[in-house]
C-alpha cells in the first residue's frame, strides 16, 4: 500500500546487538501488541473512507506506523536465528521468539506444529555442536 502511494516504509532502528534473546523475545510481544492494537484502530471508521473503500489520511499514517513495527519485529526474529542460545533458558526464549512467528494466524496447525520441530531440533543441534544456526 505505501508504494501505491510513493512513499518510503517506516522503518524502525532498533540496535538488536544490544538486546539479549529474552529481551528481543519481550520487545517482539510487545510490539505485537503495539500492532494488534493498530489494526483495531484501523478497524474503525473514522480511519475509512467510505468513499473510496481505503484509508483516509490518518489511517495512511496508522497504516505506515503498523508496517515499521512488522518489519522491526522481523528484523528481531532474523536476529534471534543468529544467535546460539548460551542456557536453555535462552534456548527457550528463542524458540518463543521464532515459534510466535508459524503461530501468527499465518499458516495451518500442521505446517505450524512441523516448523516448530524444525526450530527445535535446529536448537538442539546448534547446542550440542556449538555453532550458530
Amino acid at each position: 500500500r505505501t508504494a501505491d502511494r510513493g512513499e518510503a516504509v517506516m522503518r524502525l532502528s532498533i540496535d538488536t546487538g544490544r538486546l539479549s534473546l529474552e529481551e528481543m523475545a519481550a520487545l517482539a510481544s510487545a510490539l505485537t501488541t503495539l500492532s494488534d492494537v493498530l489494526s483495531g484502530q484501523l478497524s474503525q471508521p473514522r480511519f475509512y473512507d467510505s468513499a473510496t473503500h481505503r484509508n483516509n489520511a490518518a489511517g495512511d499514517v496508522l497504516e505506515d506506523i503498523a508496517e515499521g513495527i512488522g518489519f522491526a519485529i522481523e528484523d528481531l526474529r532474523n536476529a534471534a536465528r543468529s544467535r546460539r542460545p548460551q542456557s536453555d533458558d535462552e534456548r527457550d526464549q528463542k524458540f518463543a521468539l521464532l515459534a510466535r512467528e508459524l503461530t501468527d494466524g499465518l499458516r495451518s496447525p500442521e505446517d505450524a506444529i512441523d516448523g516448530m520441530r524444525a526450530i527445535v531440533d535446529r536448537l538442539d543441534r546448534a547446542i550440542a555442536e556449538d555453532v550458530l544456526l
